[in-house]
């Protein structure tokens, strides 16, 4: 890779930029970054380049800084890597990615200062921004794993990887569950996704609670696609930089919450633990030299080894100015002293009155632990001994919803035509509306009319000499549907039918021209067991809904008593029509109990007091309950009560105030260090004066100490 050389202003202070590349198993991430004024910064991040085989990293890396487009005064060169864990083997690269390493910094002309691994640069990137070490799960995945990394106070726990399936929930637990923890933090970091919303979707439904010891369900994160890289650049890079003795101000822009975690080794690494071990060496590469600072005074001792809280440079000596004042008269020598007193007067008035009126809010945040129980809890509505009292109340209630149709049913249209009725006996009929005329392989058709059919009669006719009677049969036109709908209906002309009970000898039908119309065709249609399934639904979502109503309260908790009462349910559509959906409105009345919180906890507390840990206490804030009924007599219910709690350290929040009376405030940090379950403190002074903000005030009435946990 070669970029142009452009001749920057030589008058013109230039700020080191740096490089940072992210490689991860088929994509290659880019960031180009700078130091300045002691904080480290990112100035534009690369388009991500693809690619298939690792014989293609070098091609991808190269197309991905060329997108990152340096300023045209500055031509880059050394670069700070992002690798993923098992391209490592303690702080050395393994073959064969040390080769591919090596080849990429030969023909890119680039110099490596070090290397991180992706995971290490997230957790110190997330440190540096919420202000604590976090604790969390985080998931980085490919095409073809996924790997898991659990994450306690900063610390890496345990880290699997697995083959990655079409489910993500499950990959991820099947890598928790080869890491030993009595407790899972519900916190979830997605890094590398392929399908994003896809995967978050997929942590977020799975039921973690059901198969895993989570608290509750985890809240899954899904940083920019950017966020890895900037880790690395920030986290790594500063760090990189720093070593080679620039100072890099690691704290966040906006100071988070002062959090004290427990002490890790802040040494910083010498610049020889970066690197690989076959044939690359990243240790062996030069550091990027930063400017040199001004008038630096050659002869000083090296300043101690810096710790990550304070890193500071070699001390520097700054020009001395010499001021030469004007010999004043004795006579003015008090316009200059009165201004200075009356400025020592003010200070000492604003100390005083720091002191003495200044209220500090401290709030001592302490780790919870997890407490659960099953209890079976006496209920009764008329405050019978020995029981926690309930009321009633009714709610009702109207949903509705809709439902694909995945029935069948035959449609179509009646064949319809003429026939003529002939009477065959002495006397007349009458045939009313609705009579029934049939085939002889019982096809049925309706007659649509009444109709009255007279009865034969004879003539005498005289044919070739011979005399004798000719009989006719008396004969009525009359219009007719068929029974039902099929093409089998249409009949040709002539085609006899008996009518209604009567033998043929006696009254007989036949076609008159023909009856046609007849169709038929199978569609999609509601079936019985469509609307059961969908009345079912709506039954669970209308207790849903009427317990809904009256969990509102923050007094009180509720529970559903009884079945659920319909009182109404309209169907869009009946069993077996025509549909491709259809819908359902139910209105139904629920019982609901309700128990008042106060004295439910109370009746729990007591219950329980043997078994909370020993120095700690049940978090007032922190319980939640689940009720079911399992008994019902009269006006008693014995419930069974899942109750779930933190608890925490049991503090006296009185007896630190005396001890901070006029102390700093890293002196009482040191105090509260030594408290059960301690993990920070924060500080909020009012009124909030530059220099005395750090100290304590006189009255120990004026600090107040409060108890509160991290989430």
């Amino acid at each position: 890779m070669h970029l142009p050389k452009l001749i920057s202003k030589k008058d013109t202070p230039v700020t080191p930029l740096f490089f940072a590349l992210e490689l991860q198993d088929g994509l290659v991430k880019s960031a180009l970054w700078k130091i300045e004024a002691g904080k480290a910064s990112i100035v534009s991040t690369g388009v991500p380049s693809p690619y298939k085989e690792i014989d293609g990293l070098v091609a991808a890396a190269d197309s991905c800084i060329s997108s990152l487009n340096p300023p045209e005064d500055q031509e880059p060169n050394q670069v700070i890597l992002g690798l993923p864990e098992h391209w490592l083997s303690g702080d050395k690269v393994v073959p064969p990615f040390n080769q591919h390493l090596k080849k990429l910094l030969e023909e890119l002309e680039l110099t490596a200062m070090g290397f991180v691994t992706t995971t290490e640069a997230v957790i110190q990137h997330i440190q540096t921004l919420e202000g604590i070490p976090p604790t969390a799960v985080i998931i980085e995945t490919t095409i073809d794993t996924a790997s898991v990394t659990l994450v306690k106070l900063g610390q890496i726990i345990g880290r699997q990887t697995v083959g990655r399936s079409d489910d993500l929930a499950k990959d991820v637990q099947e890598g928790l569950a080869r890491i030993s923890s009595d407790q899972y933090p519900p916190r979830f970091i997605l890094l590398s996704s392929k399908s994003p919303q896809e995967d978050h979707q997929q942590l977020t439904s799975y039921a973690w609670t059901d198969v895993l010891p989570f608290l509750h369900l985890p809240k899954v994160e899904l940083p920019p696609d950017t966020f890895t890289i900037t880790a690395i650049a920030l986290s790594g890079g500063g760090e990189a930089v720093w070593s080679s003795g620039i100072d890099v101000d690691t704290t966040p822009a906006t100071p988070p919450p002062a959090i004290d975690s427990s002490p890790v080794d802040t040494t910083p690494p010498p610049g020889d633990n970066f690197g690989f071990v076959s044939d690359l060496d990243i240790r062996a590469q030069t550091t990027p030299t930063p400017a040199p600072p001004p008038e630096a005074t050659p002869d000083l001792p090296p300043p101690p080894p810096p710790t990550h809280a304070k890193r500071t440079l070699p001390r520097i000596s700054l020009p001395q100015f010499h001021l030469h004042l004007p010999q004043l008269k004795r006579t003015n020598l008090w316009i200059i002293l009165l201004p200075l007193f009356i400025i020592f007067i003010a200070a000492a008035g604003t100390v005083f009155y720091y002191l003495s009126n200044a209220v500090v809010n401290i709030d001592l945040l302490v780790t919870t632990k997890p407490f659960s129980k099953d209890l079976v809890v006496p209920l009764s509505s008329t405050n019978a001994p020995d029981t926690v009292p309930y009321t009633t109340q009714t709610i009702t209630v109207t949903v509705n919803d809709s439902l694909a149709a995945t029935g069948e049913a035959t449609v179509g249209d009646k064949a319809n035509g003429e026939v003529v009725i002939l009477n065959k006996t002495d006397s007349p009929k009458v045939l009313k509306p609705g009579s029934v005329l049939t085939t002889d392989n019982n096809l049925s058709f309706i007659l649509n009319d009444s109709v009255t059919i007279a009865s034969r009669s004879a003539q005498e006719v005289n044919q070739a000499g011979s005399l004798g009677q000719l009989i006719v049969y008396g004969q009525e036109k009359v219009k007719v549907t068929a029974g039902k709908i099929g093409t089998q209906y249409n009949l040709a002309a002539d085609t006899s039918l008996s009518v209604a009970t009567f033998p043929k000898s006696s009254l007989e039908a036949k076609v008159v021209g023909s009856l046609a119309g007849g169709t038929s065709r199978t569609v999609q249609a509601v079936s019985d067991k469509d609307r059961q399934l969908l009345l079912t639904q709506l039954q669970d979502k209308a207790k849903q809904e009427a317990q809904s109503q009256v969990r509102k309260s923050d007094t009180e908790e509720s529970f559903l008593l009884g079945d659920l009462k319909i009182i109404r349910q309209t169907f869009s559509h009946g069993v077996g029509e025509e549909a491709t959906s259809f819908s359902l409105e139910l209105q139904a009345e629920q019982n609901i109990g309700k128990v008042a919180l106060p004295e439910l906890s109370q009746f729990i507390n007591d219950k329980i007091k043997s078994e909370v840990y020993t120095g700690f206490k049940v978090s007032e804030t922190d319980s939640t309950y689940q009720i079911e009924i399992s008994n019902a007599e009269e006006d008693k219910l014995t419930a069974k009560v899942h109750y779930a709690t933190k608890v925490i350290p049991d503090l006296d929040p009185n007896a630190f105030a005396p001890n901070f009376v006029l102390k700093s405030e890293s002196q009482v940090r040191e105090i509260l260090r030594r408290s059960e379950g301690y993990e920070g403190a924060r500080f909020r002074v009012s009124p909030n004066i530059p220099l005395l903000n750090s100290f304590m005030p006189l009255k120990s009435d004026n600090i107040h100490l409060q108890v509160t946990t991290t989430r």
